[in-house]
């Protein structure tokens, strides 16, 4: 079992929720990121993604320059042992329709995210897909897919 931080991403950048939509996003963009952890003073309390600005920004009208993060991040940061394997991963980001998950260390901190991409890229493919196809069952039975029917 080769522990998930070998193939981590160990960039990240954090954001305090008080900051603006604007500030988080030219983040994004200046480190050429998809997510950034969000903190209220020391506590890690979610994670603002490019998806969730999309969608709960622009799509919305928001004015992005005064929209604080907290008002539009997911709230509540599924993370887990830096030291889980790749297959317990991968079932927590199936069971909780994640694309990524944030690793801590010992003490608790945050050492890194792992993404689908991070999986695919170290051979776990076949993870991936589980998970992929998990998400896809899972949304379409939400929306009422005649597919599913």
């Amino acid at each position: 079992m080769v522990p998930i931080k070998e193939f981590m991403s160990s960039y990240l950048e954090l954001i305090a929720a008080t900051d603006s939509v604007a500030h988080a996003a030219g983040r994004l963009r200046a480190f050429n990121l998809g997510c950034l952890l969000v903190r209220d003073n020391d506590d890690l309390v979610g994670i603002i993604t490019d998806r969730d600005i999309a969608v709960r920004v622009a799509a919305k009208g928001k004015d992005a320059r005064t929209t604080p993060v907290s008002e539009v991040m997911s709230p509540g940061l599924i993370s887990c042992p830096e030291t889980q394997s790749a297959e317990d991963v991968a079932r927590m980001m199936e069971i909780n329709q994640l694309h990524r998950v944030a690793l801590l260390d010992a003490e608790g901190r945050a050492t890194g995210i792992v993404s689908l991409g991070d999986l695919a890229r170290n051979g776990y493919e076949d993870l991936v897909a589980r998970v992929v196809i998990g998400h896809a069952r899972s949304m379409y039975a939400h929306a009422g897919s005649p597919w599913l029917r």
